[in-house]
């Protein structure tokens, strides 16, 4: 009969009670070289709902700069962080279209209206018709905000020619509770928040 050793403890029965073994949390220590190898392996690496493997900053900055749909989903990505927990993650971001409204027509370029909607969040992608300029009242970027955090509702815009305060408008904010800080219900359909009072 083969006996086994789990680890590097062995149990030799003498005696323990169930309460003794159980309160005994096994633990394990990862050498220095081993954990930052590993850790280094994933450091292009972006987290989603799976995690995407990159060996190169070219190509995660691609992935992190794109809006990406999987079967009619869209796909939010985050920077891949140690110890992650999939299920412990709250999501207090979503995807929202930002206007500028009354933005002269020498800032409707692609690049500067990128730069406006980095300071709201991730920037993904300025709208077509703003990149035609077709329609003169507002030129709108989409982005991907934090709804946890306080949203301003103007951007100062400035330059060698001087500066200026910009409008900010975002037409459909989704749903956030305050309460659980999650996105897709409202403070008032929040079911944890009832169940506490």
């Amino acid at each position: 009969m083969n006996n086994a050793i789990f680890g590097s403890t062995s149990w030799n029965g003498n005696n323990q009670s169930d309460d003794d073994i159980s309160s005994k949390t096994p633990s394990v220590y990862i050498s220095d070289e081993e954990i930052d190898e590993s850790i280094n392996e994933w450091k292009f690496s972006l987290i989603g709902f799976f995690i995407i493997k990159l060996d190169n900053e070219v190509d995660m900055r691609y992935i992190w700069n794109g809006y990406w749909i999987v079967e009619t989903q869209v796909l939010k990505l985050r920077e891949w962080e140690t110890n992650f927990n999939p299920a412990a993650q709250k999501i207090t971001t979503d995807f929202v279209w930002i206007n500028f409204p009354g933005l002269g027509m020498e800032y409707w370029k692609e690049k500067i209206i990128m730069d406006l909607g980095e300071r709201f969040g991730r920037a993904i992608k300025v709208d077509e018709t703003t990149l035609k300029k077709e329609v003169g009242y507002y030129a709108s970027v989409l982005v991907e905000v934090d709804l946890s955090r306080y949203i301003p509702n103007q951007i100062e815009v400035k330059s060698k020619y001087g500066s200026f305060t910009q409008e900010v408008q975002i037409p459909h904010i989704p749903k956030f509770c305050n309460h659980c800080k999650v996105v897709g219900h409202w403070v008032a359909e929040c079911r944890s928040n009832r169940d506490n009072t």
